[in-house]
């Protein structure tokens, strides 16, 4: 596990893709888009954690992936939480930072969220219209039995003096089955271990428009849902507490030059109970992804230039496909009953 500083300057503009959603957003050399990040505090075997988490997760759910969520299981109030268990130290050491009063509680980059459903909209939208110093992007890959991340971090802007800041890295099961004696059956975005020290690993900023990485990994449990993982990183400004900015890798980045041929590609039928066929492009691989951006199928070259759905659940997916040149595309498809 470490840092390594690459000083090369980066461009100015850049598209971020959300895999749920084909967006392109400027983004200013000065700051970053922000990514809010919700650490959620919970507990199997807790029947007040069980009653109002269905509405935490609902309302939570409005924001997409524009808002990050990780979700602990401290031992409080019950420490044979299986999920706890899992990790004990793991999923204390945020619980034993932050000292809540008990679960369920919710913190937004830091600060302690409050009402019936753990979350006030308010203080969302507010987090969703800052910007942040770091730009965080990460990269994770799968071999041998190890979950490795590579998580990049550009400075957009000139930090102010002064600040002490930590990274945390995690893996993290996006969908994890279990019914739970609280009467939860599924459970989202959970934290399974940290590949960073538990307590965070310091850093300091490059220059502004320059760039640090740090790369770790971690063995991969034989509980753990492969296809469920996923790395989320996050950045803590010691002075206030407050989480700068967030990243997974469910989000792609990719640069201008790679996207360029979505407009001549066709669909169709979209929806589609079956098969979807390609036209306008020569496909060297695909990818099927929820629309959480957890990878569904994937293939090499099309035969007869169709992809088959038919064993997919209904519902909306991210279809991307690689030219031979290359060049990435990506599109919302809809799969019916």
């Amino acid at each position: 596990m470490r840092f390594i500083r690459k000083e090369i300057e980066v461009m100015k503009n850049i598209f971020v893709y959300a895999l749920f959603l084909v967006l392109a957003v400027s983004i200013s050399a000065q700051e970053a888009v922000k990514y809010p990040l919700l650490e959620h505090f919970t507990n199997t075997r807790c029947p007040i954690c069980g009653a109002r988490n269905p509405d935490f997760h609902e309302s939570r759910a409005n924001y997409g992936s524009d808002v990050l969520h990780i979700s602990y299981h401290p031992s409080a109030p019950y420490p044979n939480c299986v999920l706890h268990q899992h990790n004990p130290e793991g999923n204390s050491s945020r619980f034993d930072y932050y000292r809540p009063p008990g679960t369920p509680t919710v913190y937004l980059d830091g600060k302690i969220q409050s009402g019936s459903n753990m979350l006030r909209p308010s203080d969302v939208d507010a987090a969703l219209q800052s910007r942040s110093f770091f730009e965080i992007s990460v990269n994770q890959t799968l071999n041998n039995g190890k979950l490795s991340a590579e998580i990049e971090i550009i400075t957009r802007g000139e930090v102010p003096a002064g600040s002490s800041y930590r990274l945390y890295v995690a893996a993290v099961e996006e969908e994890l089955e279990y019914n739970a004696p609280n009467g939860e059956s599924t459970h989202y975005n959970v934290f399974r271990a940290f590949l960073s020290d538990r307590e965070g690993e310091t850093f300091s900023p490059p220059a502004n428009g320059n760039t640090t990485v740090w790369t770790g990994e971690v063995d991969i449990h034989p509980e753990w849902v492969q296809e469920e993982m996923y790395i989320l990183a996050f950045i803590e400004n010691l002075s206030d507490e407050v989480i700068e900015n967030a990243g997974n890798s469910l989000q792609t980045t990719t640069s201008v030059e790679n996207v360029d041929a979505s407009e001549s590609i066709s669909l169709f039928p979209n929806p589609t109970s079956d098969r979807i066929q390609v036209s306008g492009i020569n496909v060297q691989q695909w990818k099927l992804f929820s629309i959480m951006g957890t990878i569904r199928a994937e293939g090499g070259p099309l035969e007869n230039q169709s992809i088959l759905l038919g064993g997919q659940p209904a519902g909306p997916y991210i279809l991307r496909l690689q030219s031979i040149q290359g060049d990435w595309s990506t599109f919302k498809v809809v799969k019916t009953e």
